[in-house]
């Protein structure tokens, strides 16, 4: 089963339909995506009449993405094709197996939001023989196990 949108542009309808108005700044953080690739997608959500942009009525220099009501008759269908998906890729792959490797993703996520953070702050050190990132601090990560973070290109 197919709906026609590419799962950048199903998320945003998902979003939409089920938050109601959102702007491109807030959309652009759930999907974990930039807020000039997520603009490209919405833009082409309004091409096909799913979704709109309407002025924020408390900060004029913001607009709201808004669900059409063609983008609400999508929304059934897609979460349909979601639970498909969702069947077929999980097929042959036990609980246990999605669970650690669950855990594992959320230790990497939280690896590299520390060494942007580090990043961000300063941390990381040019030396004239290369970028050496110098991140090494003990601090729990969000499933409670304790992480060290620390990324050495020359090992």
């Amino acid at each position: 089963m197919s709906v026609g949108f590419n799962l950048t542009q199903a998320l945003i309808l998902q979003y939409v339909v089920s938050e109601g108005a959102l702007n491109q700044t807030a959309l652009a953080t759930l999907l974990g995506l930039g807020k000039a690739a997520t603009g490209t997608a919405i833009d082409a959500l309004e091409l096909r009449d799913m979704v709109e942009r309407v002025p924020d009525p408390d900060d004029r220099r913001v607009w709201l993405v808004t669900a059409r009501p063609e983008a609400k008759r999508y929304s059934g269908l897609i979460d349909d094709v979601v639970r498909e998906f969702g069947i077929e890729l999980r097929t042959g792959i036990s609980r246990a197996e999605r669970q650690a490797l669950g855990a594992t993703l959320n230790k990497m996520r939280f690896n590299l939001d520390f060494m942007e953070s580090a990043e961000r702050a300063g941390s990381v050190e040019n030396e004239s023989n290369g970028l050496t990132a110098q991140m090494t601090t003990r601090s729990s990560d969000p499933t409670g196990d304790q992480v060290t973070a620390g990324v050495d290109p020359t090992e």
